[in-house]
């Protein structure tokens, strides 16, 4: 399965080498910033009370050298913005890896007594700037298809019903059951630690792609656009620059075939990166 980068999770931060360079960096053994995390984390998740949130945990356990790599790894490592930031330096040196569907997923259909409703949208019924049908490309069209998905689906880069959507999940987690089926069923959906999103991480990260693909492909046909309007011909544009106009909205779609490969699992500890 394929590393996801779109939230902190091990397997990313151990292919990115960051644990690894904070122990060259500070003069320790490799692998002792991972082992320091992992037994705070743990000794966190069993000082909680799981129903109150209270912690009984104390840093006076700890030597300054351990807490400094935690409160490090919290501010600098899985911190939002720290981790995209991390994410972009990293896929800028290294080409991600390319994904081959062998058949196009199911198309989802929301159950009836579902809540949501699909935004209106109209049809494009054609334009004035083609009356000879000389252009394979319509610019009004493409300007048309924008405006579509800047109305209904992605209001901004960082703003759209899908994130909304994804925000809305961030904020949701299923309590600790009081038997043991209903607890495996917490871990499959919640996850059990960093290396496991479970299937509602998972959902996040997918609505996140989706909307990043959306925004790029927005971002796409408006320079499209612009390359049509300066051509001097009608159809001047080859395949070439569209492939390139196109190139970051293309990692994004890729991106998705990341996503829906989870069953969840039910071994493990907290639900931390």
């Amino acid at each position: 399965m394929a590393i996801s980068y779109d939230y902190p999770n091990k397997e990313a931060i151990d292919a990115m080498g960051i644990l690894t360079k904070y122990d060259k960096d500070h003069g320790e053994e490799s692998g002792w910033a991972r082992s320091v995390i992992d037994k705070i984390q743990n000794d966190i998740s069993s000082h909680t009370n799981p129903r109150t949130g209270m912690s009984t945990w104390d840093r006076g356990d700890y030597s300054k050298e351990e807490l400094a790599v935690y409160d490090w790894y919290k501010s600098d490592v899985i911190e939002k913005d720290h981790w995209d930031k991390l994410v972009e330096n990293y896929q800028g040196e290294h080409k991600p890896e390319d994904v081959h569907y062998k058949e196009a997923p199911p198309s989802y259909t929301p159950p009836k007594d579902s809540d949501f409703k699909a935004p209106e949208t109209s049809t494009y019924t054609g334009g004035d700037n083609n009356p000879n049908n000389e252009m394979a490309i319509s610019t009004e069209a493409i300007d048309h298809l924008i405006k579509q998905i800047d109305t209904h689906i992605v209001t901004g880069e960082h703003d759209g019903i899908l994130l909304k959507v994804a925000k809305e999940l961030e904020g949701k987690h299923m309590k600790p059951g009081g038997f043991a089926k209903a607890e495996i069923m917490r871990q499959k959906i919640d996850g059990v630690n960093g290396q496991d999103a479970g299937l509602r991480g998972d959902a996040i990260g997918l609505l996140g792609t989706l909307h990043a693909a959306l925004f790029e492909i927005r971002e796409g046909l408006s320079n499209m656009k612009e390359e049509y309007k300066k051509a001097e011909d009608f159809n001047a544009m080859t395949s070439e620059q569209l492939a390139k106009t196109l190139e970051d909205a293309w990692s994004e779609i890729n991106a998705l075939g990341n996503y829906g490969k989870t069953s969840g699992t039910n071994t493990g500890g907290a639900n931390t990166a």
